[in-house]
């Protein structure tokens, strides 16, 4: 595997990409079209089924649609090793989509909230408009001139919504805010996205650095 050169990858990358976009753009159609990410944002405190309500099943299945994305983006490490660009298997790319399948399998599980379906499509949401950019991206090297002005962008769009995730959940540690499920909730995401958030920020700093070295 050394000696071999690396693969290209071209067709199946571009099949890849266009699966991410239809599929993360399916899962935003559906949770929003079933209620509740928007209502979680004003009812933070109050349980699963007040928010989603009469769609609340239908919810946890497309959460559970979502989990398995996230289990599909896992994909992305193999296709990394295979075209040899080892430089991209940093902490930020592991940790990254190692820690969202486990924190959607763990609040999915054990301790499903209304505020999941806003952080599913948010997630989800940011996800299209990176595999469109990343689907644009192999259309070879005069393409990628012309993105590369929005690449710190892609960046800024993932840390605002990771940010916005993990402070808005700090609602969840009042006093007369929620059961025991919500403070576990808070507690998880905050972890989590904190984490993430700072992983990000660190990647973009060191992005700035080396444009101006």
């Amino acid at each position: 595997m050394k000696d071999r050169k690396p693969y290209s990858l071209k067709g199946f990358i571009q099949c890849y990409n266009i699966f991410q976009i239809v599929t993360n753009f399916w899962i935003v159609f559906n949770i929003v079209t079933n209620g509740g990410p928007f209502a979680a944002v004003w009812n933070y405190c109050e349980p699963f089924d007040q928010i989603c309500g009469a769609n609340s099943e239908k919810q946890i299945e497309i959460l559970w649609w979502g989990l398995c994305l996230k289990i599909v983006d896992l994909i992305e490490t193999v296709i990394f090793v295979l075209r040899k660009k080892v430089n991209q298997l940093s902490f930020l790319h592991t940790y990254h989509h190692l820690s969202t399948v486990v924190f959607f399998w763990v609040l999915i599980r054990y301790f499903i909230h209304g505020f999941l379906t806003t952080i599913a499509m948010l997630n989800c949401s940011v996800h299209v408009i990176m595999y469109l950019y990343y689907f644009l991206s192999t259309f070879g090297p005069n393409m990628q001139r012309r993105l590369l002005p929005f690449k710190k962008y892609l960046t800024l769009i993932q840390m605002g919504h990771i940010a916005f995730i993990f402070t808005y959940s700090l609602r969840g540690i009042a006093p007369n805010c929620g059961d025991e499920t919500v403070k576990y909730f808070t507690l998880i995401t905050f972890l989590n996205g904190s984490i993430n958030f700072l992983c990000f920020l660190n990647f973009y700093k060191s992005y700035k650095k080396a444009k101006t070295a």
